[in-house]
């Protein structure tokens, strides 16, 4: 039963990505000492209330707009939220959430504690095709001094905000987004009655079918690669715009026998256990919860060089993993191969693993919040 008072976590929506993993796991790691409200501009899915059930769920069901526009659209719903709810804090997602929330939280009457995630450098926005996304630094620098703390996923977003934000790093906590470990550990173990997987070598890919990933990348390197391993067979995890044009590039490449697409799975992780290589080929990362649970389950990971640097911090570097340049199928081939010939230690992977546990980090979240509130509570 919680003690201290009330939190509210604000997110755009609710989907299956790493911000949504992130913000479970705050929220799990706050429940028994706070309520936990989750709040959205628009749901969008009914399927994940689900996932939801034991907390409570508020939707500002704004229709008009799709993606970051329903937050930007959700500025005065907000206000009008904030001048009346009893949590002590908010915390914002990343993106326009977190500058729409130190907006509203000017705009109210009451004024309470703001904390903002940040699971990828700032900069990295300046990297969009969208224009709206560009923005968001402009937005950072005259905003993030408004608020409370900052919680980031990595050393060098803190860097970035200290070097060029100019915030001071008593405003600044970096925590390793944590892993609900046990839930992968058990869903693992299911079987895969596909005869995709029978007698073959995985390769593997989970994430939104999206440009941002590479997914392109991916493909045009994988019909490289299988000129020479053709033992090995490429399975893509997820769903998006773009997975027609996907399938069509894999026809074009005669590659149907050898790629299949399996959709969205609401447990990738059986699908990551019969897998050898798990390959993030994007072009745009935060900071890559689906490599930590390949490394997790002691799988190889190749990535790429992505402008956030989150992915590359998980993997020390490439002390954990391999590198590849973005947009390059060549290299990427090349990487692929050299992560057969000369595998990373399965067992110091699971290790590395370790230092994004729910129980190692978990507890950093509650101290960071009591911090604020004035508690000892937790300590």
């Amino acid at each position: 039963m919680a003690v201290l008072g009330k939190i509210t976590l604000f997110m755009p929506t609710f989907l299956n990505g790493g911000v949504e993993k992130l913000f479970l796991t705050i929220a799990k790691s706050l429940e028994n000492q706070y309520d936990i409200e989750f709040l959205f501009p628009n749901f969008v899915k009914e399927e994940y209330k689900e996932t939801l059930k034991n907390y409570k769920v508020t939707d500002f069901n704004i229709s008009k707009s799709h993606g970051e526009g329903k937050v930007i659209l959700s500025l005065n719903k907000l206000r009008k939220y904030l001048n009346t709810t009893s949590s002590s804090v908010i915390i914002a997602a990343p993106g326009y959430s977190t500058i729409i929330t130190i907006i509203a939280n000017i705009l109210s009457k009451k004024n309470i504690k703001v904390i903002v995630v940040l699971d990828i450098k700032i900069s990295t926005f300046l990297e969009s095709k969208k224009l709206y996304q560009k923005i968001i630094p402009f937005f950072a620098k005259i905003f993030f001094k408004k608020v409370d703390m900052a919680i980031v996923s990595y050393n060098k977003i803190e860097n970035e905000l200290i070097s060029i934000y100019k915030m001071d790093k008593k405003q600044i906590v970096t925590i390793y987004p944590p892993l609900l470990t046990d839930s992968i550990f058990k869903k693992s173990i299911e079987d895969i009655n596909d005869s995709f997987f029978d007698n073959s070598k995985i390769l593997i890919s989970v994430g939104r079918l999206v440009d941002e990933k590479g997914l392109d990348i991916l493909i045009k390197s994988f019909s490289i690669f299988s000129t020479k391993y053709t033992k090995y067979k490429l399975a893509i995890i997820g769903s998006g715009p773009i997975e027609n044009e996907l399938k069509n590039l894999v026809k074009e490449l005669k590659l149907e026998d050898k790629i299949k697409f399996f959709g969205h799975q609401i447990n990738p992780f059986k699908f990551i256990r019969k897998s050898e290589i798990l390959i993030v080929s994007s072009r745009w990362e935060a900071f890559g919860f689906t490599i930590i649970e390949a490394m997790a389950l002691g799988k190889q990971v190749v990535i790429t060089d992505v402008q956030s640097e989150g992915p590359q911090e998980i993997i020390n570097f490439g002390e954990y993993g391999f590198i590849s340049k973005m947009n390059s199928p060549s290299e990427l081939s090349l990487k692929i191969i050299e992560s057969i010939q000369n595998p990373k230690n399965p067992n110091k992977l699971i290790e590395r693993s370790k230092l994004f546990f729910f129980q190692k980090e978990s507890n950093l979240y509650l101290n960071t919040i009591n911090n604020i509130l004035g508690e000892n509570h937790g300590k």
